[in-house]
């Protein structure tokens, strides 16, 4: 009686190291791919959401800039409430731009953007570095901020 020899694994590792070999392809086609304006966001940056509300018992919202550039940021919401606390860290990158001097765009705001924005909590701003073109405010843009804040300025442009 002959015996034959099957090799159960072969076809097992064929397939995961295709696998292996495309998911390689793809991150260094995406990292040869990406364009340096990619980094620009043309808009504005919000810790809550837009129309919607966030809730939290401590903080509900957090937002970091360390490089790039946005236009105006916010720790709360565009018209929509946050019950809690935000906080806006900014350590580099450019807010705003000269074009929007003289308007509220541009700037760093730690409550939300618009009348129904109202932040319940504290609002807690730090700029540790980077270039702002316009002000820097705890509060929010015709937004309440029911409780209280603090604004550190360490470092950066303004």
């Amino acid at each position: 009686m002959k015996m034959y020899y099957k090799n159960t694994h072969k076809p097992q590792l064929h397939i995961a190291f295709r696998r292996a070999m495309m998911l390689a392809l793809c991150a260094l086609s995406t990292i040869f791919t990406v364009p340096t304006w990619a980094q620009v966001i043309g808009g504005d940056v919000y810790g809550g959401g837009k129309m919607g509300a966030v809730n939290s018992t401590s903080t509900a919202t957090t937002v970091t800039i360390n490089s790039g550039s946005v236009r105006t940021v916010f720790g709360g919401g565009q018209e929509g409430e946050v019950s809690g606390n935000t906080q806006v860290v900014v350590n580099g990158g450019e807010i705003g731009g000269a074009k929007w001097n003289g308007s509220i765009h541009g700037g760093v705001f730690g409550a939300g953007d618009g009348a129904a924005a109202v932040v319940t909590g504290s609002s807690n701003v730090k700029i540790q570095g980077g270039t702002i073109h316009n002000n820097v405010y705890g509060g929010g843009n015709q937004a309440d901020l029911i409780g209280c804040t603090e604004v550190l300025l360490q470092a950066g442009v303004m």
